[in-house]
């Protein structure tokens, strides 16, 4: 809720219900109808899709400050994806008609509802792009830069991912099997990129992945 004044948060606080998850509970599942949306106060959320084949693709992982429950804000119709716990988490639930009567209300939380379904756009269009156009190889290796940048410590040249992620993780990331990505993995370390030690994935030259993500 950035840019709010005190009493702004305030308000928006008042209109919404707190809610906690514990890690690995489900927050609101494909196909269920729309109620609203979610703020995280704390924790993180993965979304995820169902194919019909029954593959699941990961498309995000939520953090504090952004919300889930889109893209029908207002309500009606049913969710087209899944949202579960990857931490314990708290959030402030917004119903539709509520988070119509805060938007009208606050200017800046609506300007804040509406610069996170850009940023929402802007990042699943970024992950279609990568994999409808690209190998899977190159879009592996464009999601472990993606990673770096948002969730790495650096250390002197190396990356350190400060978040474990499985084998499973990742090709549901990527929308690959896992025995995929553990062949892709190896040849990445193999290939001096990166090294893996329980699940912790060290970018050993970050100039080298960008170019395998480029040129496969």
């Amino acid at each position: 809720m950035f840019g709010l004044t005190a009493g702004e948060r305030e308000a928006v606080m008042a209109f919404g219900r707190h809610r906690k998850f514990a890690q690995g509970d489900q927050v609101f599942s494909q196909g269920e109808p729309h109620a609203g949306i979610m703020v995280i106060l704390s924790g993180e959320i993965r979304s995820y899709y169902i194919a019909p084949s029954g593959r699941e693709i990961t498309l995000a992982y939520w953090t504090a400050g952004h919300f889930v429950g889109g893209p029908e804000i207002f309500g009606g119709g049913v969710h087209i994806w899944s949202g579960e716990a990857t931490k314990d988490c708290e959030v402030l639930f917004l119903a539709s008609d509520v988070l119509r009567e805060a938007i009208l209300r606050i200017p800046q939380f609506a300007l804040n509802i509406v610069e996170a379904l850009v940023f929402k756009a802007n990042c699943f269009s970024t992950l279609l792009q990568f994999v409808g156009t690209r190998p899977t190889g190159e879009t592996l290796a464009h999601l472990l830069l993606v990673l770096a940048g948002e969730k790495g410590a650096l250390n002197g040249e190396n990356v350190l991912l400060d978040q474990r992620y499985t084998q499973e993780e990742l090709a549901k990331m990527v929308g690959a099997t896992r025995q995929w990505v553990a062949t892709t993995l190896s040849r990445m370390k193999r290939d001096g990129l990166l090294d893996i030690a329980n699940t912790r994935i060290r970018i050993r030259n970050i100039e080298r992945l960008r170019h395998f993500a480029e040129n496969g």
